[in-house]
């Protein structure tokens, strides 16, 4: 039997390392330990090298105007242009795709519903558009078009009720191999000293990630544990807001020994260490589809505080797993913060459950059968 080719479409892969970026680097992988022929289609900027380049598959970059910095910066005005960003890698994409010699058994797409339909219309290349993320109601009409349509965790009920019956479930998994209980040898890196209590945030600084919940429940918790210390592993277009917000709470985010450590952007292999680090992961998340950071905390062996939003009350069980508080709310949070770092053995019970947990439920492995059965009910006899 031949091996399936499989053609992966990520916008952002090669640009930074969000979750979705991280879910197709990582889903890549595993297809390809499963024996399937893959390959990702990613956008580089025009004149210059790719900030992210993809090492571990074999990939091939899409240059176009990278568009989505300034798209942001322009609030809601950006739209115009964040959809001119998309336009223009899609239509790249499609050229690159339809060259291939030979062509791809399936094309996964990731949140690009015109590009996939395109592929299907056009080419007859049978495409699976990705949602990782709840998508827009005004792109019903486009999704309702396309064949195959999926969502990550509680992405798919969404889709479900917003947009269309038929939506292939799939969940995420975790590299069990790399993201593993190992020695906190990171706290002297990030500049934490033995006494100090320290809070990690990890993931891209958009609004969804509610930023100004975690600077007013951070500046709680600090005034109730003097030591408590914050580590933010991300960057993105809220950097700046995040550091007035922080200093207007009376809280240092540069100079020497910072209340709030930015570690900036962190390679994804680098990031069981830094979980290492921690005493207590916290999100402050609007919205979770799944939270591929709550997942390699707990594979970790980290207890984690995160909002009873999105699939996370799936994949943490309060108290037992985790902690979570309700959505949105400040006092719960600095409450549930300050309890759990003064509390370590709650904290080592929770993270050697959440370990568990993680192992008996999600490997990337489980996950690449999923989707390479998916696939071949995709493609032609």
């Amino acid at each position: 039997m031949a091996r399936m080719r499989v053609t992966l479409v990520n916008r952002l892969a090669a640009i930074h390392r969000g979750g979705g970026e991280i879910y197709d680097l990582s889903l890549a992988r595993a297809l390809r330990a499963a024996g399937a022929e893959v390959d990702i289609v990613a956008g580089a900027p025009a004149f210059s090298p790719p900030p992210a380049p993809i090492e571990e598959t074999p990939a091939r970059y899409v240059r176009t105007p990278y568009l989505r910095s300034l798209a942001h910066r322009l609030g809601r005005g950006g739209w115009r242009l964040l959809d001119l960003d998309l336009r223009l890698f899609e239509e790249a994409a499609f050229r690159l795709i339809r060259a291939s010699r030979p062509r791809p058994d399936v094309v996964h797409v990731t949140g690009l519903a015109r590009l996939a339909h395109r592929l299907e219309s056009e080419i007859a290349i049978p495409s699976l558009v990705l949602f990782p993320g709840p998508p827009s109601l005004t792109h019903r009409e486009l999704i309702g078009r396309c064949l195959h349509v999926a969502g990550v965790g509680a992405v798919a009920p969404y889709l479900r009720e917003n947009f269309r019956t038929e939506i292939h479930e799939v969940t995420a998994g975790v590299d069990a191999g790399l993201f593993r209980p190992v020695p906190p040898i990171a706290r002297e890196r990030l500049g934490l000293d033995e006494g100090d209590r320290a809070i990690l945030f990890a993931g891209r600084l958009v609004p969804l990630k509610n930023l100004p919940l975690l600077a007013e429940a951070f500046a709680g918790i600090r005034h109730r544990v003097e030591r408590a210390r914050l580590v933010v592993a991300g960057d993105g277009p809220l950097r700046a807001d995040l550091v007035r917000r922080c200093a207007r709470a009376g809280l240092r985010a540069e100079g020497t020994r910072p209340d709030v450590i930015l570690a900036g952007e962190v390679p994804h292999a680098a990031m069981a260490e830094i979980y290492a680090a921690a005493d207590l992961v916290v999100l402050t998340s609007l919205d979770e589809s799944f939270s591929l950071v709550a997942l390699e905390a707990m594979a970790c062996g980290r207890a984690v505080l995160v909002p009873a939003a999105g699939y996370l009350p799936r994949l943490v069980e309060d108290r037992v797993t985790g902690r979570l508080y309700p959505p949105g709310e400040l006092q719960p949070l600095v409450d549930a913060g300050v309890h759990m770092l003064g509390d370590i053995g709650e904290r080592r019970r929770l993270g050697e459950a959440a370990r568990d947990a993680a192992m008996r439920r999600h490997t990337w492995d489980a996950v690449a059968r999923e989707f390479l059965e998916l696939y071949e009910g995709m493609a032609p006899a």
